[in-house]
């Protein structure tokens, strides 16, 4: 039985925080019919619950472990800050729900004052370290936690400030807390937890690398939360520079993100693909920084203000991208934070990694899908599906981390092909790998052999293409059917004619008016053009009236 102020109690207890608060997001997306404020909380369960809370937890471990620092002194520093922020988290949420702005506001300031402490406490850490190679991850952790306390007060301000002055602020708020407060960590993480995952040495230009490109990623933060901020100075007048703006820090963000990235990336030849932390990662990379270039190019091209281009593109940028990152980072962690001894941890790890690649490939072609032209139904389905998909993954997590699974011998993992395996004819992977290993935790010398290419087990892992192909071809099924399950419930709305040309309405014949809907009207030349904005969280206008025949542009 394990010990809060054990390694593998401490993390069991955090990651159980973080999976809890990503079950209330997922309960909020099922019911979201039902909620007040539904759009705000489904993204805020995720990312101010959940995400936060693995930041919390994971930049402090992290720190530690590269500065060969330790938690000896005890955790009660930490206890103290993810006590405090859940705290001010559930204070936010019941504020907003209930339209309590004070109790928002003391929300708000909590948890941004914990986010000040703990970047006290990382700065702490580093400066009384021993000198080391291997410092930019620490860097880019205080960063973004030097970022949250103005950016949870400009989420504070969105829920006070008027009509005409939330779209700025809500814009400047997204800058901060996504790209800052999540994005930093996040880049900074990938750049030494993309080897360790695929076990091969870490490129030799990665610390200069990411020590020059965290001012410009600050920078481009700062741009773009700065440059929404400009209409409320300048008025109508400062719209334009506003946009010009926030493309180019949008920009200059997934530039500078994916300059950081090159040397994580050219090594992936030396490593194979294909467990779920590893699969759940370079998905979740794409899609992060693939919605933010999409968002700066329709800002740029279209002048769209951000936040209607942020609000349009949630699904994409939190699910697609922040989700999987998550996800992939606790598959591959949790299990080796959890204990046992190896044939355990080989246990534990086939546990996450069995059906990854039909999990990972349902998720993403469902993603896809979602962001293609389509009906709202077929929107709706797909993005129900890859929530689905993704609850999945999450619960083998907590399989794996929270029940002792069958151990499995070095002789049976031997014998089952592995992706990090090298060929014959190949070196083996270089000692200076497993010290990148070491990235991970401060004892995982205890985990070397453990982590060795040749004792991981995984369920899809090792195999070729062809050897995954059913996976594929399962994820891509399920994707498809919920597509087909959106076009079938709604298929007037998807573009399908019957034989004559007429549409059909769901549930009556094509050639028969559906109950209710009375006979039909020709169509005419006029076209009633709306224009529809969003305010916060909600449609300006809500309700949309169309003269009979006429045809609506939004």
């Amino acid at each position: 039985m394990t010990t809060l102020g054990s390694r593998a109690g401490w993390h069991r207890a955090t990651g159980a925080l973080v999976i809890s608060w990503l079950v209330a997001a997922a309960l909020a997306v099922s019911f979201h019919r039902f909620l007040p404020e539904q759009g705000w909380l489904m993204v805020h369960l995720t990312m101010l619950g959940a995400v936060s809370n693995a930041l919390l937890v994971w930049t402090q471990h992290f720190t530690r472990a590269i500065t060969r620092s330790s938690a000896s002194a005890g955790r009660g520093g930490e206890v103290t800050r993810l006590v405090v922020f859940n705290i001010s988290a559930l204070g936010v949420v019941i504020g907003m729900v209930t339209t309590t702005s004070l109790l928002t506001l003391a929300g708000a300031i909590g948890a941004g004052a914990v986010s000040a402490w703990h970047a006290a406490s990382l700065a702490q850490t580093v400066r009384t370290s021993l000198p080391g190679r291997l410092r930019a991850p620490a860097r880019y952790y205080i960063a973004a936690a030097a970022l949250l306390p103005p950016g949870v007060l400009l989420g504070w301000w969105t829920s006070t400030a008027p009509e005409g002055v939330t779209a700025y602020v809500l814009s400047a708020h997204v800058a901060v807390n996504v790209l800052g407060w999540v994005g930093l960590p996040i880049l900074g993480t990938l750049i030494t937890l993309w080897p360790t995952v695929l076990h091969v040495r870490m490129d030799e230009s990665t610390e200069s690398r990411a020590r020059t490109v965290l001012p410009v990623l600050v920078g481009a933060v700062l741009i773009v939360a700065l440059g929404s901020l400009i209409p409320l100075l300048a008025g109508e007048s400062g719209a334009t520079p506003s946009r010009i703006l926030q493309a180019l820090g949008l920009l200059g963000f997934v530039g500078a993100g994916l300059w950081l990235l090159q040397p994580a990336a050219a090594v992936t030849v030396r490593g194979k693909v294909g467990d779920f932390p590893s699969l759940s990662l370079a998905s979740g990379a794409a899609w992060l920084l693939g919605t933010l270039a999409f968002a700066g190019l329709w800002v740029a091209t279209t002048g769209v203000p951000f936040s209607r281009a942020v609000s349009s593109l949630v699904i994409p940028l939190v699910g697609g991208g922040v989700v999987q990152v998550l996800l992939g980072a606790l598959g591959y962690l949790l299990p080796v934070m959890a204990g046992g001894g190896p044939s355990v941890l080989r246990g534990r790890i086939a546990v996450v990694d069995r059906g990854a690649t039909w999990r990972v490939v349902a998720v993403n072609a469902a993603l896809l899908f979602y962001v293609l032209p389509a009906s709202s139904l077929v929107m709706v389905t797909t993005s129900l599906m890859a929530l689905g998909v993704a609850i999945v993954s999450g619960v083998r997590i907590a399989l794996a981390m929270f029940r002792t699974p069958e151990p499995i011998t070095y002789a049976e993992s031997a014998s089952q092909p592995s992706a990090d395996a090298p060929a014959a004819g190949e070196n083996k992977p270089s000692p200076h790998s497993r010290r990148e290993e070491s990235v991970l935790s401060p004892h995982s010398r205890r985990e070397e052999s453990v982590l060795s290419p040749h004792s991981r087990r995984r369920g899809d892992v090792g195999r070729g293409l062809g050897e995954r192909s059913g996976g594929i071809v399962a994820g891509l099924t399920v994707a498809l059917l919920a597509v087909v399950g959106g076009v079938a419930g709604d298929p007037a709305a998807a573009g399908v004619v019957g034989p004559l040309g007429g549409q059909i309405v769901a549930g009556a014949s094509p050639s028969v008016p559906a109950s209710g809907a009375g006979p039909s009207v020709p169509a005419s030349s006029e076209v009633t053009r709306v224009d529809v904005q969003v305010e916060g969280m909600r449609f300006v206008p809500d309700s949309i009236q169309v003269p009979a025949g006429s045809a609506l542009e939004i």
